[in-house]
């Protein structure tokens, strides 16, 4: 595995932003030639986050991520890596697996990305979650995913 540090990383988080049943991630892109997925990014992030296609998903295109996955922002992919993870966890905890799939494929667990500085590659990730922490560790462990996938 790759070792990702702040210095060598292309997607980072610069600050967290911690309300009642969301969290803000205030994330920068490194580098322009990453703010974009490609069907290559989206290929190797699916051995690890299979149901992403299968997300309730708000854009032009269609009804789930599937619709945009290979060519939607870097800051968006990561939005529903943390809500899979997320959806991981509380199968861990005990919560039914039909439950929290359909937490995915309903837009229960609701998210929202904007760029907020197109030209800085900085953007605004919003997610809901039910625990904070493990909400933060789902934050953490995809773009320690993405910056090892994209940096190999």
């Amino acid at each position: 595995m790759v070792e990702v540090t702040p210095d060598h990383a292309v997607i980072v988080v610069e600050g967290y932003i911690v309300r009642p049943e969301r969290i803000i991630a205030n994330v920068r892109v490194t580098h322009a030639r990453f703010a974009i997925t490609t069907p290559q990014l989206l290929e190797e992030v699916l051995k690890r986050y299979p149901r992403l296609m299968q997300h309730a998903c708000i854009n032009d295109v269609g009804p789930t991520f599937a619709a945009v996955a290979d060519h939607t922002s870097l800051p968006h992919l990561l939005e529903h890596m943390v809500i899979e993870d997320q959806v991981a966890h509380h199968a861990e905890v005990g919560i039914p697996d039909e439950l929290a799939e359909q937490g995915v494929t309903s837009g229960k667990f609701l998210g929202a990305t904007r760029w907020t500085d197109r030209d800085a590659l900085t953007a605004r990730v919003e997610v809901s979650y039910l625990d904070d922490r493990a909400a933060l560790r789902a934050f953490r462990d995809a773009i320690r995913c993405l910056n090892c996938i994209l940096l190999s």
